[in-house]
């Protein structure tokens, strides 16, 4: 049988066939198609998009690139380097695609069909759960300022641990922050870019701030835990374990900061912190 028919006949076994508890596919590669982590919070990890190449045949999914623990990912055990390929039958080529059919799934039967790379095979398994319905205002107990003033003394702590002065807090790069947290929450989206291209300094301008010196933004997305504070906590450490978040928040001629935090649907945490060189008020 020719390669080509031999791409054909997995490609539809893939789509057809029930996925078996493990099977090997042969030998493969998994090809990242971007290198920024996207939490997806209805599990409970982390991914980037993939292609997995078996040969001729290539099948899109979301490589896990982090597990958090207590979450549905680590119930069901998943780890980190999984490839998720099919939610209940449907592809999951994106990270937003996938937490958007969990949300579509509440209080039903879930099937994750995924692969794990093992010893030059890409072998395939099915875990079952039931997913129920969260119950995300409760995690929602303190108001999101007590969280902001927290997030500027873990800003400033860490600063200092260097030697480095803390930041005064600015208000207009506060609402700046604000504002894009509370988007990212309500429209469901991660990242620096609105979903109309919007980025940091376009969005900068639109608040009405005078452009002066130079400016620097991180995002974090916590995941949701009883305790909000611990989420503020997690989050700072998420941006301090990444050399270009660190690089921001430690950078020696920075003056001013804005925080601005919201409350997920999952009850999981939207953080933004902007930085400026100049003394904005």
């Amino acid at each position: 049988m020719s390669g080509k028919y031999i791409a054909a006949a997995l490609l539809l076994f893939f789509m057809l066939a029930p996925v078996p508890r493990a099977f090997g596919q042969g030998a493969c590669s998994v090809v990242y198609l971007d290198k920024k982590q996207v939490p997806m919070a209805e599990l409970g990890c982390y991914g980037v998009p993939v292609t997995v190449k078996t040969g001729p045949v290539k099948l899109p999914g979301i490589c896990l690139t982090g597990v958090r623990s207590g979450t549905r990912a680590a119930a069901n055990k998943l780890q980190t380097g999984d490839v998720v390929m099919k939610i209940n039958g449907l592809a999951v080529p994106t990270p937003k695609a996938l937490n958007d059919i969990m949300i579509n799934l509440k209080n039903s039967i879930v099937n994750i069909d995924y692969g794990r790379l093992k010893n030059g095979k890409f072998q395939m398994h099915r875990q079952e759960f039931l997913q129920v319905a969260s119950h995300a205002n409760a995690y929602a107990s303190r108001p999101v300022t007590d969280l902001e003033n927290f997030m500027y003394t873990l800003v400033d702590a860490d600063r200092k641990k260097k030697g480095l002065k803390g930041l005064k807090r600015s208000s207009g790069l506060a609402k700046m922050a604000r504002s894009h947290a509370d988007d990212m929450a309500k429209r469901n989206y991660t990242g620096h870019v609105t979903p109309e291209g919007r980025g940091t300094v376009e969005r900068y301008k639109i608040s009405g701030l005078k452009m002066e010196g130079g400016i620097t933004e991180n995002c974090a997305y916590p995941f949701a835990q009883p305790n909000p504070l611990d989420m503020v906590r997690s989050g700072e450490e998420q941006l301090m374990g990444s050399e270009d978040h660190r690089a921001n928040i430690m950078h020696p001629d920075i003056v001013t900061a804005g925080i601005g935090i919201a409350y997920r649907r999952d009850g999981g945490l939207m953080i933004v912190q902007v930085f400026s060189s100049a003394p904005i008020p």
